[in-house]
């Protein structure tokens, strides 16, 4: 049955918008549509799974894109602001380079830089989708969705959709029924931890073949990532490197193999694909989280220009493709930075130390000074 509200005028199709996934990509196209009719999220697994994962750093640019979704005093309520972002070496207590975050990244990208749980994320943008009146359903498996001329009908739902978005992952069955693709395996692993928070600062520590990004999420805790590749087996093997040090800390390691999605695709016909379901790339910048959200910012521009459409899908694409390509293939150098091995990771290092600070966020310049205008 469709949605009905009591006073909706007779004659005229309810414009229904259905999101398939109620990760964060999900919720957030969510509340990029919940300005221009009703919005339903379906989510295949149970709602504790739907967000789990541990942390998410919301950089600047991620940060405007939820102002422009109306979530952003939600996400700095429960937000942690880092001072600092640290870089050092593997067992060097010296750091390579301190950039300064705080004020430092409001004055010059406008806009705050949050670490925060990914729990914590996902229960403000579901407040902000429930205020709304977004309705979530889970337990929800999708497969496919079936197109007409003016609307789409999604398997297991049964209601007609002006548009749907596939936010469920980078495993997304909707976008294989759609385009037949699938996403490609790296041989990285992501292990996931809990330590103990010391300090206001983000720290990244440099190792041959791997590296780890320490923040914190509260007054306490620190959420831990390991990368390293399959072939390096993981924390246990670190352990006995001179990273060793650094997460004699950590514990509740999980394993997170990392797949990529080369083509980077953002719709067919009156389905959109956002997140990791279009464009999933190397965490080596940190914005998995930050691109989910700024498609959901332009997804928002392009229904408002467009209507609930094919043509605001083709042209959310085009707002999308340039940039999130871009940033994969800047992710992928800065994960070759990061893990080189004696002697170059010398040279690596004598090199942040020459170019210091201001020269070095030059380079994230173009990540952190998006804005959806």
């Amino acid at each position: 049955m469709h949605h009905r509200r009591e006073d909706r005028p007779r004659g005229r199709r309810l414009t229904l918008f259905v999101v398939i996934g109620a990760g964060i990509a999900g919720l957030a196209a969510a509340l990029a549509l919940a300005d221009f009719g009703e919005v339903l999220v379906l989510e295949r697994r149970a709602e504790e799974a739907a967000n789990a994962g541990a942390g998410i750093q919301i950089a600047p640019n991620a940060f405007k894109a939820l102002t422009v979704l109306g979530a952003q005093e939600d996400v700095a309520s429960v937000g942690t602001r880092p001072d600092a972002l640290v870089v050092r070496a593997a067992g060097q207590d010296r750091p390579l380079v301190r950039l300064p975050y705080g004020e430092a990244m409001v004055e010059r990208y406008g806009a705050p830089y949050f670490t925060l749980s990914r729990s914590a994320l996902h229960k403000a943008l579901l407040t902000a989708c429930l205020r709304r009146g977004v309705v979530v359903r889970y337990d929800r498996p999708i497969q496919s969705v079936r197109q007409t001329a003016d609307h789409c009908t999604v398997d297991g739902a049964a209601v007609e959709a002006s548009l749907v978005v596939a936010a469920d992952g980078v495993n997304s069955a909707t976008r294989h029924a759609l385009t037949g693709d699938a996403p490609v395996a790296t041989g990285w692993i992501a292990w996931r931890g809990m330590g103990s928070r010391s300090g206001q600062s983000t720290e990244l520590i440099l190792g041959a073949g791997h590296h780890l990004v320490r923040y914190g999420l509260n007054d306490a805790d620190a959420n831990c990532v390991l990368v390293a590749h399959e072939k390096d087996r993981g924390p246990a093997a670190i352990a006995g490197t001179q990273m060793g040090a650094a997460i004699a800390d950590v514990t509740q390691w999980t394993p997170w193999p990392i797949s990529v999605r080369p083509n980077h695709v953002f719709g067919a016909g009156r389905v959109a694909f956002a997140g990791d379901t279009a464009h999933a790339m190397l965490p080596f910048l940190a914005q998995g989280a930050a691109m989910a959200l700024e498609d959901a910012a332009c997804l928002k521009r392009a229904v408002a220009d467009h209507g609930a459409t094919p043509e605001a899908v083709s042209r959310y694409g085009a707002m999308r493709q340039a940039r999130t390509r871009r940033l994969a293939a800047m992710s992928e150098q800065q994960g070759r930075i990061y893990h080189m091995a004696f002697p170059l990771d010398r040279i690596r290092n004598a090199a942040m130390r020459r170019l210091g600070p201001s020269a070095i966020l030059k380079r994230v310049d173009t990540v952190y000074s998006w804005s959806p205008d």
